[in-house]
């Protein structure tokens, strides 16, 4: 197999710093701290819910009132 390249095939593509931004990224350890169901239930003080267990590590949070599933203000 022969194979042979021409001048002009290949695109090149030119940027400078004011056609980007830079975008750093980094790790956090645990950024987001885990409820438990107190604290879950807590939450949804004064309105009326329920905590179903589907399994060892598997629940649903219920709401009782329909037009709580859209979401309230958490006091």
């Amino acid at each position: 197999m022969i194979i042979t390249t021409r001048p002009g095939s290949v695109a090149v593509v030119a940027s400078s710093p004011k056609t980007f931004v830079l975008v750093e990224t980094g790790s956090i350890m645990d950024p987001f701290k885990e409820i438990d169901d107190e604290q879950l239930l807590a939450l949804a003080a004064g309105h009326p819910a329920a905590l179903v267990r589907q399994g060892p590590n598997q629940a649903e949070l219920l709401f009782l009132n329909p037009e709580d599933t859209n979401g309230f203000p958490v006091q």
